[in-house]
């Protein structure tokens, strides 16, 4: 026990009323629980020091130790109480096994008897549910004919309302006859009225199938007559062989009341008027065809005849273009050789000048003081040098002769003396001079190029030097 269940009491201590437990084995720890509850309810340890963790710890002992003595005591307390119920338990067990053994075989037969009479009854539910539901489902049967006949044709339909009137509605209807009487008179009205609108309907459909079917056939036909008609169209351009093929189609073409019905007279009319228009685009064909041909023949052989115009006019271009370039080829070597001609010549009378003017010098010399020619200006002595702008005076007359002074309009350039030298007559300086002078003065000296007129005058001077060589 407890170091407080242990405590002597004390005198003067007000003792409170002692606890009193249910069960007086456990008075002792109620006493003990009393005694703690006073002492510890609320108590609060100051934890944080040695002194009070330990007196908590022993508090909590102390607590833990009562428990445990209570769990001890239930125990010792509960076993003979545990093998009493043992006891208890097992011997209603086997009494009432036995009652059972008593009891089953009555609750057997029971139980059968009931099971039967429930059979019983659920056979009869069975029955009369399966006789209910054939008497509905001939009912609804007979209310759906009508529905299910919608949309067939009027035969069927009448063959529904024969089947409804030979449907007898009697007492084997039991409790629904009334009601199999209704609906059979429903569906028997319903059924004719169906019929009298569906007669319509079909009445009405064939007509319209057989306008329809006579408005297919003339369309039909139309087409048919349309492209008969149509067989010479654009033929007009076609040739002789492709008219005179549509030509015997066509005449082989079968026209009879078998493959156009009502519309053979029309067909055998538009075959006709076709046949007319082919002819004539046959004729015209044939004709067209021939003058084309003839055309052609006549294209062909102008075709020919330009072709051999266009050879002979190449060959004379050919043989002109040869001969234009022989000519141009004999006018360049003339050119060239008159070029050379013409400076021999030229430097030919350049020399001749010069010694022609060296030797009046010689014989003429005088004193420039004594010379005193009237209507003359002051005449500088003629050198041996070239003849150019500064070898005479300016002031000299255009018409004068270094020999004679001023030419008379009558006087002849051969009048001066005639001065031989080792090259050209000095009686065609004067023309060779006219002609160098004339060269000297182009635009272009050095290679000059001359006026057709000048070379006239030169051919002349060379051929005139030529006989006189």
């Amino acid at each position: 026990m407890s170091e407080t269940l242990d405590r002597p009491e004390v005198a003067d201590e007000v003792v409170p009323a002692q606890p009193v437990s249910a069960v007086a084995e456990y008075t002792k720890t109620a006493l003990a629980l009393a005694e703690l509850r006073q002492r510890l309810a609320g108590k609060v340890y100051a934890l944080q020091t040695v002194a009070g963790d330990k007196e908590a710890r022993a508090d909590r002992l102390e607590l833990v130790k009562l428990r445990s003595s209570l769990e001890s005591k239930r125990k010792e307390l509960k076993a003979p109480a545990l093998e009493r119920s043992r006891l208890i338990d097992a011997e209603a067990k086997r009494i009432e096994g036995e009652i059972l053994a008593l009891e089953g075989p009555i609750d057997k037969q029971i139980k059968a008897d009931e099971a039967r009479r429930e059979e019983e009854r659920a056979a009869r539910a069975a029955a009369e549910a399966a006789r209910v539901d054939a008497l509905r489902k001939r009912i609804e049967y007979l209310r759906g004919i009508a529905p299910r006949a919608a949309g067939k044709p009027a035969a069927e339909v009448a063959a529904k309302i024969a089947m409804v009137e030979g449907i007898t509605i009697g007492p084997d209807f039991a409790e629904f006859q009334s009601e199999a009487q209704d609906v059979h008179a429903q569906v028997l009205e319903q059924l004719r009225d169906m019929h009298a609108a569906t007669v319509a309907q079909e009445s009405e459909a064939a007509r319209v199938k057989a306008e329809s079917e006579r408005l297919a056939r003339v369309d039909h036909f139309g087409r048919k007559l349309m492209e008969l008609r149509s067989l010479s169209v654009g033929m007009g351009s076609r040739s002789a062989a492709a008219i005179r093929v549509a030509l015997d189609t066509l005449r082989t073409l079968a026209i009879d009341a078998e493959g156009w019905a009502e519309f053979a007279p029309q067909a055998e009319e538009a075959r006709t008027a076709v046949l007319a228009e082919l002819s004539q685009m046959l004729e015209a064909a044939e004709t067209r065809e021939a003058i084309a041909a003839q055309q052609a023949h006549e294209a062909q052989r102008l075709a020919a005849q330009k072709a051999e115009q266009d050879r002979v006019a190449a060959e004379q271009r050919a043989a002109e273009l040869k001969r234009q370039q022989e000519d141009d080829a004999r006018l360049a070597e003339a050119d060239r050789a008159a070029t050379e001609f013409a400076a021999r010549v030229m430097a030919a009378a350049e020399s001749d000048r010069l010694e022609s003017m060296a030797a009046f010098n010689r014989i003429h010399l005088v004193n420039a003081e004594d010379v005193d020619t009237e209507g003359q200006g002051s005449q500088q002595v003629l050198k041996a040098e070239p003849s150019t702008a500064e070898a005479t005076d300016r002031d000299a007359p255009a018409d004068a002769s270094p020999l004679v002074g001023a030419m008379g309009a009558g006087q002849a350039a051969a009048a001066a003396p005639v001065v031989e030298c080792g090259h050209a007559p000095s009686a065609f300086a004067e023309d060779i001079a006219a002609l160098s002078a004339e060269a000297r003065a182009s635009r272009f000296p050095s290679q000059p190029k001359m006026e057709p007129s000048w070379w006239v005058r030169f051919y002349a001077l060379a051929d005139r030097m030529g006989g006189v060589a």
